[in-house]
C-alpha cells in the first residue's frame, strides 16, 4: 500500500465539507478504518486526511473535473455531462475550458451535444450510437425529431452523413460555390436564415431561393462590369458551373491574336525582366514591362471586342471565370445565300474529341509519364487553365456525336458506357481487397484514371506529347460517309476531289 497520494476535494457548506472529488478514495479509507486496518510502521500516517476545500461550488467542481480528465480520458458522454453541469451552475465557456484545460471551441462543441435529449446521450454512453452520429443529431430542428431519428438509427450501421442530409433538407452549405460567391454576410443582410453546423465547421443556408436570386443578381452585375472594362459588345451570365455547349453551338468562336515583338523590343523586355527580378524597377519601368508582356502575349483586337461577347460563370474550383470570345453569325442580306461552312461545328467538336481520345489511349500505357504529370500538376504554382490534368478527377469528353468509324480500345471505352450498377461502399474491407491485388494493379488503375483526365490545353504540351508518343488518330478513327464525308459541305468535298485527283485523271473519269 502506498497510502493516499492525492488530496480530496471538498465544498464548504453550512453543514460541513461535501466531498466532490476523490469520493472513491474517501470510501476506501473509511472501509479500511472500519475494518480496523493499522498502518505499516514504514508508512507516514495520514491524519487528518488532506482535503482541498473551497466555499465556491463552481470552483470545487472545476477542480474535480480537471483531476478526472487529467487522470484518464473521459467517455465523450461523461465529458459532455461534466461540461453541462458546470454550465448549469453558471460557469462561463472560458471558465469551463480553463478548468478542463481544453480550448473554448472544443467546449462549445461538447456543450452543443449537451443540448441533445437525454435519450441520445444515454445511447452514446451505451455505445448504441457513435460519437459522429451524436454530432449529426445536433442538427435536428427539435427534440421530437431528434428522438425519431435516434430510434431509426440506434444499433444500426447508418452513415452520419446520411442523417445530416435527412435532418437538413433543402439547405445549402456555406462551402457551395453560390454561397461563396454571394457571401454569407450579403445573404444574411438580405433576410436569409442559416444554421450553424459546429462539427463540420460550416453554416447551412436555409433559403435556397433567396440565395439563387442573389447569385443571379451579382453574377449579372459582374458580367456587365467585365464587359464594360474590357470593351466587349455583350456579356452573358451563366448560372451553371461551366458554359454549356448549347449556349455556344450556334456562335462563332473567336481566337486571340498571337503577339509579336521586334528584336529590339524583345531585348528591352529581357532587360526589364532582369531589373524587375533584382527589384531595381521604378513605376515607369513596371508599366513598360507590363505593356511589352501584354503585346507579346497577344490578345483580342478592339475590332473583335466591338463585335463579340463573353460568357461569365462561377466555378467551384476557380470562382468567377470568363470564357472569351464568341460572335453572332453574320446576318445574310435578304435574297442572298451564304455558303455553308466546310465543316459543321459538331464535326469539328467530334474531331477534337477523337484526337484527345487517341492521345489518352496512348497515355494509358505510360505509368511513369502520368505520375510525373500528376506530381507536376499538384506541385502548385501552375495556372489553373495550364494544368495538363483536370484533377477533380473529371473524365474529359471524348465520345463523338456520331460514332461511326471510331473504335476506342476497350479500356478507354469501358467508362463511356452507362453504368447503372452501384460501386463499392468504400469500406475498410473493400480497400484491403483492393490493396491485396498489388502495386502493379494499383499503378494500372491509377494510370488509366489519370489518362482519362488529360485535357487539351493552350500551352502546346498535349501536341508535344502526341508527337513524342507517336499518336496516330487513324488507329482509332476512319472517316466514313456517315461519320465524316456526309457532314462536310459540297464545296469542301469538291476541293478535296481536286486535291486528291489530278485534273488529267479527273477528265478521263467521265
Amino acid at each position: 500500500m502506498a497510502g493516499l497520494l492525492q488530496n480530496l476535494i471538498g465544498h464548504l457548506t453550512p453543514q460541513g465539507v461535501e466531498i466532490v472529488g476523490g469520493g472513491t478514495r474517501l470510501r476506501a479509507l473509511q472501509l479500511l478504518a472500519a475494518e480496523g486496518w493499522s498502518r505499516h510502521e514504514d508508512l507516514i500516517p495520514i491524519d487528518p486526511v488532506p482535503v482541498k476545500v473551497t466555499a465556491d461550488l463552481q470552483e470545487a467542481v472545476a477542480w474535480a473535473g480537471t483531476e478526472n480528465s487529467a487522470r484518464s480520458a473521459l467517455h465523450p458522454a461523461d465529458e459532455v455531462r461534466a461540461y453541462a453541469a458546470m454550465r448549469e451552475r453558471g460557469a462561463s465557456l472560458s471558465r469551463i475550458a480553463r478548468s478542463f484545460a481544453r480550448s473554448e471551441a472544443h467546449v462549445e462543441r461538447r456543450l452543443k451535444l449537451a443540448d441533445l435529449p437525454v435519450e441520445a446521450l444515454a445511447a452514446l454512453r451505451a455505445n448504441e450510437i457513435s460519437f459522429e452520429m451524436a454530432k449529426a443529431l445536433t442538427l435536428a430542428p427539435s427534440g421530437e425529431r431528434c428522438f425519431e431519428v435516434l430510434e431509426s438509427v440506434r444499433g444500426r450501421d447508418v452513415r452520419p452523413e446520411q442523417v445530416r442530409r435527412e435532418l437538413t433538407p433543402g439547405t445549402v452549405p456555406s462551402t457551395d460555390r453560390r454561397a461563396l460567391f454571394v457571401g454569407l454576410e450579403a445573404y444574411l443582410a438580405a433576410g436569409g436564415t442559416s444554421q450553424r453546423d459546429l462539427f463540420a465547421d460550416r453554416t447551412l443556408l436555409e433559403d435556397e431561393a433567396l440565395l439563387d436570386r442573389l447569385f443571379a443578381e451579382k453574377g449579372a452585375a459582374e458580367a456587365e462590369r467585365i464587359r464594360a472594362a474590357e470593351g466587349w459588345e455583350w456579356a452573358t451570365w451563366v448560372p451553371e458551373e461551366y458554359v454549356p455547349w448549347t449556349a455556344t453551338q450556334k456562335l462563332v468562336r473567336l481566337h486571340a491574336r498571337s503577339g509579336k515583338l521586334s528584336e529590339g523590343e524583345e531585348a528591352e523586355l529581357e532587360a526589364l525582366e532582369e531589373r524587375d527580378a533584382e527589384g531595381d524597377l521604378d513605376a515607369a519601368g513596371r508599366a513598360r514591362l507590363a505593356e511589352l508582356e501584354a503585346r507579346r502575349e497577344g490578345g483580342f483586337t478592339d475590332a473583335q471586342r466591338a463585335s463579340a461577347g463573353i460568357f461569365v460563370y462561377c466555378s467551384s474550383r476557380d470562382g468567377l471565370s470568363v470564357e472569351r470570345a464568341y460572335q453572332q453569325p453574320r446576318a445574310v442580306p435578304r435574297g442572298a445565300s451564304e455558303a455553308a461552312p466546310d465543316l459543321p461545328q459538331s464535326l469539328i467538336e467530334d474531331l477534337h474529341r477523337i484526337r484527345l481520345g487517341a492521345l489518352q489511349a496512348r497515355l494509358m500505357d505510360q505509368s511513369e509519364l502520368m505520375l510525373d504529370l500528376l506530381a507536376w500538376s499538384l506541385g502548385g504554382g501552375m495556372r489553373p487553365w495550364a494544368r495538363p490534368l483536370a484533377i477533380s478527377p473529371t473524365d474529359q469528353p471524348i465520345a463523338p456525336e456520331k460514332w461511326e468509324g471510331t473504335r476506342y480500345p476497350p479500356r478507354l471505352a469501358a467508362r463511356l458506357e452507362p453504368n447503372t450498377s452501384l460501386g463499392p461502399d468504400g469500406t475498410p474491407a473493400e480497400f484491403e481487397a483492393f490493396r491485396a491485388q498489388g502495386k502493379k494493379h494499383r499503378n494500372q488503375i491509377l494510370t488509366e484514371a489519370l489518362a482519362r483526365t488529360f485535357c487539351i490545353e493552350s500551352s502546346g504540351l498535349s501536341a508535344a506529347l502526341a508527337r513524342q508518343l507517336g499518336v496516330e488518330v487513324r488507329r482509332i478513327w476512319t472517316p466514313t460517309a456517315q461519320g465524316f464525308l456526309g457532314r462536310c459541305s459540297a464545296g469542301y468535298l469538291d476541293r478535296l476531289w481536286s486535291e486528291l485527283v489530278p485534273a488529267a485523271e479527273a477528265d478521263q473519269s467521265f
